[in-house]
Formats: C-alpha cells, sequence, structure tokens
C-alpha cells in the first residue's frame, strides 16, 4: 500500500506510480477533500514522506502545495479522483518562513504595530490557543484551539478570537468591548458616549461610563 506520511504523523492513502509533483487520492465525497485540504497545511509538510508498507522510499522537506492545488474527476463510481503535487520551497518562501518565526515571538503590544506580518486567517485548517492572525487589517488572538469554518470568523465568533485592542497612541479610537484576556491597558484613550476616556488600570475590560467603573475609567478633555 503507498501513503503519504505527513510531519505531524498523518497519513494519506495514494495511487500507485505517484511522485512529487502528481500525487494521486481517491475520496468518497468533498467533505473529505475538505478535511485533505486541512491536513496539506503549511506546518504539515515541512517534512513528508513517501512510503510503501513500513518501508519509506522517499522523504522531502520544506514543500509546498502545486498550483492548481487540486484537480478533480468524478468516477464511475462517484468516487473523487483527486491530484495534487508538491514542490520544494522557493529560498524567498523559507525567509517569509523564519520572519513568521520571528514574530511568533513579539508581546502582543509589540504585534499590533506590524499586523501586516502576520498571516490572513484562512477558513482552513486548524488554529492553536495564542495563534494572532490579520482578519480584513485588524489582528486577533486565538483562544482556543479550533479547526476553522467558514462562518468561524475571527470577528464573527468571540469565543474563539479576541481582538488585540492596543490604540495607536496618536489616535483615539471608538471603545471596543474586549474580551477577558485582552482588555485596555493603563493609559489607553477611547471614545464612548461622544466622550473621551482613560483607563486607569491594566485589563480593563468594563464599559466607560458605567455605574461603578470611576475607579476603572476617567473622563478627560482633549
Amino acid at each position: 500500500m503507498e501513503k503519504l506520511i505527513l510531519k505531524n504523523g498523518a497519513e494519506l492513502i495514494i495511487g500507485e506510480g505517484a511522485s512529487i509533483s502528481r500525487i494521486p487520492v481517491s475520496l468518497d465525497s468533498y467533505e473529505e477533500l475538505a478535511d485533505l485540504a486541512g491536513k496539506l497545511v503549511d506546518n504539515n509538510l515541512q517534512t513528508v514522506k513517501f512510503a510503501s508498507g513500513d518501508i519509506v522510499t522517499g522523504e522531502y522537506e520544506n514543500m509546498a502545495l502545486m498550483t492548481p492545488h487540486f484537480t478533480v474527476t468524478i468516477q464511475d463510481d462517484s468516487k473523487l479522483q483527486v491530484v495534487f503535487g508538491l514542490r520544494q520551497k522557493t529560498q524567498q518562501e523559507l525567509q517569509q518562513d523564519d520572519m513568521q518565526i520571528a514574530i511568533a515571538y513579539l508581546s502582543d503590544d509589540q504585534a499590533i504595530t506590524v499586523p501586516a506580518l502576520y498571516p490572513e486567517w484562512r477558513p482552513t485548517g486548524t488554529y492553536a490557543a495564542g495563534d494572532r492572525r490579520n482578519y480584513k487589517g485588524g489582528l486577533y488572538k486565538c483562544l482556543q484551539s479550533h479547526t476553522a469554518q467558514a462562518d468561524w470568523t475571527p470577528a464573527e465568533a468571540p469565543s474563539l478570537w479576541a481582538p488585540l485592542l492596543v490604540p495607536d497612541p496618536d489616535i483615539i479610537s471608538d471603545w471596543v468591548q474586549p474580551d477577558s484576556t485582552n482588555g485596555y491597558s493603563t493609559g489607553d484613550k477611547v471614545i464612548h458616549n461622544d466622550k473621551i476616556w482613560e483607563s486607569l488600570i491594566d485589563n480593563n475590560a468594563w464599559e466607560p461610563g458605567e455605574t461603578g467603573t470611576e475607579a476603572l475609567w476617567k473622563e478627560v478633555t482633549e
């Protein structure tokens, strides 16, 4: 039995005679195709192996999906014949990978100043708690590990994602209800109900001007 083994240990049964640039698989449904796409993500392609039974016949590093990603043919038995290929990453792509590793060590305060360096959120694959993704120009942090879905965008799934709310010191933005993990910091200023407020504490998730928040926010004039 021929198979492709990904870095995370996932094994894909592939057709005989496969090559690195042409890998055929037989699937029962488009749901299985979506699952396949979720497995062939960047991290899993860092190391891939071809195997026949228990014997490894080929091993490759730093691979990426070729374009187009998948060619799909419906067989007479209604199964899907899916073909994809892998290629070696370019030097530029490897440098970008190194940058992604570097920005993973930035604090949230630092990260919010360079949101364009972070990958765009995609509705495929898996996300781990702490992952940061750019979505429509805003930077979001993953709150809990999950498999992505098209309707679980960072803006629409507050249980899964929280926006990083570190305002530009030169711009006073409208107050946005933060998650308990990403509140405003001491000195942050926001606009709420046509007034300007300054946070008096760190991790401030309370609404400015509400009863009982006198020690949390103060109204300021600018």
